[in-house]
């Protein structure tokens, strides 16, 4: 169900967790940069940005027992990683706002 614009309330609630982290852009942009972004689609950026950001997640979460096991693993899994990732692109100037990719890469960033 919608929720403030996005898919459903995890993937809100995700949103903001996310933004909360500011180390967590420059790792990842940085991962991205790393790639062949020339080569790579939007498809392809926002593919691999939503793996960075659903691994950083999983590898943040601690450790609990059932019954709140089932709870957290029930959140991330409703979270939708596509559309995070599609939205952190277009903030960091990675794609225009209509999802495209940018040509020359994000404006302050030269490849």
């Amino acid at each position: 169900m919608p929720y403030s614009g996005w898919v459903n309330w995890e993937t809100w609630q995700m949103k903001i967790i996310l933004d909360m982290n500011e180390d967590l852009d420059e790792v990842i942009q940085e991962k991205i940069k790393n790639e062949d972004v020339d080569r790579l689609s939007a498809e392809d950026m926002i593919k691999i940005t939503s793996e960075y950001l659903s691994d950083y997640i999983y590898e943040q979460l601690p450790e609990v027992e059932f019954p709140w096991s089932a709870y957290f693993d029930s959140a991330i899994n409703n979270v939708n990683w596509r559309e995070l990732a599609e939205e952190h692109l277009k903030e960091w100037g990675f794609l225009t706002r209509k999802g495209r990719k940018r040509q020359t890469g994000p404006k302050e960033w030269s490849p």
